[in-house]
């Protein structure tokens, strides 16, 4: 029984700190990426932001065919007593680098076709895709994931971001283009990659010459892969068609000022991942007892309304000073548009709680069809508010598509009923 305990402690110890690696990456690339990018955002201008914007706008829809939705899966298999690491690793491997090929191919003749005569748009999208082929290494990522040791990975990572930081710094400092920045990007996940094979090389039992590909497993997966590969799809179209669809209504410039309310709306988005990891480990022992779980529920979503529309509420009233101290006037017709997109924080918040509702309760395929229904009521809103309103329009657009895929949704399948009832009362604290 001692045994026992001290096995479970040393777990807990390993999780813990895990999360803490990984919660000290995020705040890590949130504070010094807020500074930088918010930096090289003032020195471009909001035409050049703008096309660098629209560019990984473009590239970002192809991410999940590079990935092939792989991740979990891999994780999963990892994980398992007696599994063969080199061969999950080495086809995993291959079939990333294969998918990164085709993303690379596509992105390239999206942009050819929509932008024949702007060969410097083309060079950004084409040198923002070959970002994919170096992700690809990732897989060690899921590696050290796989065995709880994640402060590798974010060793690694933040080593070659604060060194690429320090580069874009001098970018700045010596007037460089947008092709530099635009490359750097690139050269930064180039580089990451090249820090993950060396932890790998030292913290594994196995070289990555070692690595061995299987044809079965490799079919193995892609039959497991493609719902994942789709739903992916759809949801970065969701959160990057607003931009895309800006670009072909209105221009570079317009695009720019959007995406610097955009990114002061995401620099958040890590907050509900955070609080629902955890309390997923609770929500599962709680999932026996009816009335411990959903109270549990409720409670993380109560959490989750109560900071999201705290955070609404301060940036409605400080929008105008805060887009002009970040990014400076030549940005502050962004200024509305924040007031309006902050909100759909609320539902983004919702919306990850929600998630780990539907993996509980087996109800994945209700993550499909909200994102796929949020799609089209996003894309047909912007065909309508964008040509009328502007970025506004965009941002009214997608308030009212996520408020739709992660609140109002959940009322109309009778099997998710009891989420937007639970969603609805968590506004009224008690």
């Amino acid at each position: 029984m001692k045994n026992f305990i001290k096995i479970g402690n040393e777990e807990t110890k390993s999780i813990v700190s895990n999360v803490s690696w990984l919660f000290s990456d995020k705040i890590l690339r949130m504070g010094v990426g807020l500074v930088v990018g918010v930096w090289i955002a003032r020195y471009l201008g909001p035409e050049n932001f703008g096309k660098w914007n629209y560019g990984l706008a473009l590239t970002g829809v192809f991410a999940a065919v590079s990935t092939l939705g792989l991740d979990s899966l891999v994780v999963k298999d990892l994980v398992k007593v007696g599994s063969d690491e080199k061969i999950i690793l080495g086809t995993s491997l291959v079939m990333r680098l294969v998918g990164s090929v085709v993303a690379v191919i596509l992105s390239y003749l999206i942009v050819f076709f929509t932008e024949r005569n702007d060969i410097q748009m083309q060079l950004i999208v084409f040198v923002l895709s070959l970002s994919f082929i170096f992700q690809s290494f990732d897989v060690i990522d899921l590696f050290f994931q796989s065995k709880v040791k994640s402060k590798y990975v974010v060793i690694a990572k933040n080593s070659v971001f604060l060194i690429c930081a320090l580069f874009r710094v001098a970018g700045l400092y010596f007037k460089l283009s947008l092709i530099y920045f635009v490359a750097m990007s690139t050269v930064e996940i180039a580089f990451g990659a090249l820090a993950l094979l060396y932890y790998y090389s030292k913290k594994s039992s196995y070289s990555i010459f070692s690595w061995k590909v299987s044809k079965a497993y490799g079919l193995e997966k892609l039959k497991e892969c493609w719902p994942i590969i789709l739903s992916g799809v759809i949801i970065i179209i969701y959160m990057r068609i607003d931009q895309i669809m800006i670009k072909q209504f209105l221009n570079e410039k317009a695009v720019g000022i959007y995406s610097a309310a955009v990114r002061i709306v995401e620099v958040w988005y890590f907050v509900p991942s955070t609080i629902t990891v955890s309390l997923f480990p609770v929500l599962i022992k709680n999932k026996e007892d009816n009335n411990g779980y959903y109270k549990t529920v409720l409670k993380m979503f109560r959490y989750l309304f109560l900071i999201s529309f705290s955070i609404s509420v301060i940036i409605l009233f400080t929008s105008e000073p805060l887009i002009t101290l970040l990014f400076g006037k030549a940005y502050i017709a962004a200024a509305f548009a924040l007031k309006i997109s902050i909100w759909t924080g609320v539902f983004v918040f919702w919306g990850v709680g929600a998630g780990n509702i539907l993996v509980l309760e087996n109800l994945n395929n209700h993550n499909l069809y909200k994102s796929l229904s949020s799609v089209f009521v996003n894309v047909g809103l912007n065909f309508v508010l964008i040509p009328k309103y502007g970025i506004n329009g965009a941002a009214i657009a997608t308030l009212i598509s996520q408020a739709f895929g992660s609140y109002f949704y959940f009322l109309i399948p009778r099997a998710t009923r009891h989420i937007f009832w639970l969603q609805t009362k968590s506004m009224f604290w008690k």
